[in-house]
């Protein structure tokens, strides 16, 4: 048990609520308490130790140290208060955080999908130049056909155009050579004589017309 020891002390006068032990704290502060009890632990008091009660505490001091532990509290109350603050902020600026690192997920999400986009867009721009130059290719070469095949109908009309006339010449002088010789008989040399300039026609277009096998429609 402590014992506390009491020498004269100021009037103090009891508020409403208060107990022995308010009483005592604002009659006598912990700081007089150690000055008087300077052979005790600073730190923790022990069974059977005395403890002694100032002679004398000014009311000034008292006041000036209620005052002061006020002060402290209210301070601890507002830095209890900043701390809170500073709790609210810190989960606001996590937040913002997982916010910003998921925002930061989606953005790399849409560069990539971005980059695919455009690789694909490059192959089927790329899918779409081979399909034009095929295409193009194509064209030219159905143009370059289609003129290669109407030359050769132009020149397969030219040689049947021929041929007709050589046979319609043929047969004229045929006809001539009976008209002129009429029962009598008809020479090698007269033959000949009439054939030559038919001869010469015939190699003139077969020399012109060589390398035609099929005219184009023939096929």
């Amino acid at each position: 048990m402590l014992n506390l020891v009491f020498g004269s002390l100021s009037a103090a006068a009891v508020q409403p609520g208060e107990t022995w032990v308010s009483v005592r704290n604002r009659m006598f502060s912990l700081d007089e308490l150690r000055k008087v009890n300077p052979g005790l632990d600073r730190e923790m008091l022990h069974p059977g130790e005395v403890v002694r009660a100032p002679p004398y505490v000014s009311i000034v001091e008292l006041e000036r140290e209620q005052a002061a532990r006020r002060a402290t509290e209210h301070a601890l109350a507002e830095t209890r208060g900043r701390l809170a603050n500073i709790e609210k902020d810190r989960v606001a600026i996590e937040g913002r955080l997982r916010e910003a690192e998921r925002a930061g997920s989606t953005l790399s999400k849409l560069r990539a999908l971005t980059v695919a986009l455009f690789l694909v867009g490059a192959a089927l721009l790329g899918l779409l130049v081979l399909a034009v130059a095929a295409a193009r290719a194509a064209r030219r070469h159905a143009a370059e056909t289609a003129v290669r095949a109407r030359s050769l109908q132009s020149r397969y009309d030219e040689l049947r155009l021929s041929l007709h006339e050589i046979d319609v010449k043929l047969q004229q002088r045929v006809i001539a050579l009976l008209r002129l010789h009429g029962a009598q008989g008809i020479s090698d040399r007269d033959v000949r004589a009439t054939m030559a300039a038919m001869f010469e026609l015939t190699e003139t277009l077969r020399k012109k017309h060589d390398g035609l096998e099929n005219p184009p429609n023939a096929a």
